[in-house]
């Protein structure tokens, strides 16, 4: 197969055409985040929910993830996909920050 890339600016689109819906893995790249390239990728299929996570993981030492939302919206045969976070953590100390999930044992 042939795979289309589009670079997006902060609130900006770009039309996926000639997508196969449930054969389609697509991957998103965030550059540049904390001096680092992150990948993630999904299945698209008909039934997405209508907010899911997707697991970026960086090339590095460590394994580090970034956890990065998707919301599902559907406009007649269209899927429209808008990735987001759900929150944003802006860090005026000098320190590196670290969270972890109630729910992780680590």
């Amino acid at each position: 197969g042939t795979a289309e890339a589009h670079e997006l600016e902060e609130g900006s689109a770009a039309d996926v055409y000639h997508s196969r819906i449930d054969r389609e893995i697509m991957e998103l790249v965030l550059l540049k985040y904390q001096g680092r390239n992150w990948n993630g990728h999904f299945r698209v299929h008909d039934e997405l929910p209508e907010f899911f996570l997707v697991c970026f993981t960086c090339t590095s030492a460590d394994v580090l993830t970034l956890d990065v939302s998707v919301h599902v919206k559907r406009v007649g045969s269209r899927m429209i996909l808008s990735v987001f976070s759900p929150y944003w953590i802006i860090n005026k100390t000098s320190r590196v920050l670290q969270y972890q999930d109630r729910k992780s044992t680590r």
